[in-house]
């Protein structure tokens, strides 16, 4: 079974790929901050560790990105906040959905790979 991402167009039209990781590195830039990795979990592991407020430091990353989407109800309307993070979807399918959705409502700009899946260049 291949997993399916979500991949947002620079329009912010959302599809579906089932390209299961990006080539290269994740780069995901909010304000001040800059996260990198070669993995979208990578990434969001690095913003886990800069949320002071977060009280489960290295547990499931489905907590993390669940508190996380809690803290983000003012800033995004609810129906795109109800997302199940019990579906059966690896954890790099969840961390790429999480990081499109943050750049979708303004709130960071995504980087991935050798291309962009949005721009239709990345690697295969």
């Amino acid at each position: 079974m291949v997993p399916l991402i979500l991949v947002a167009d620079a329009a912010g039209t959302i599809s579906i790929s089932s390209k299961q990781e990006c080539d290269g590195s994740v780069v995901y830039r909010s304000g001040s901050h800059s996260y990198e990795g070669t993995t979208a979990v990578e990434v969001i592991r690095a913003i886990e560790r800069d949320e002071t407020d977060y009280p489960h430091r290295g547990a499931r990353l489905r907590q993390f990105l669940e508190w996380s989407l809690h803290r983000l109800e003012a800033r995004i309307p609810l129906r795109e906040l109800f997302v199940d993070v019990d579906i059966q979807v690896g954890d790099e399918t969840l961390a790429i959905s999480y990081l499109l959705l943050l750049e979708q409502y303004g709130l960071g700009n995504l980087e991935m790979g050798a291309g962009d899946w949005r721009s239709g260049t990345a690697a295969r």
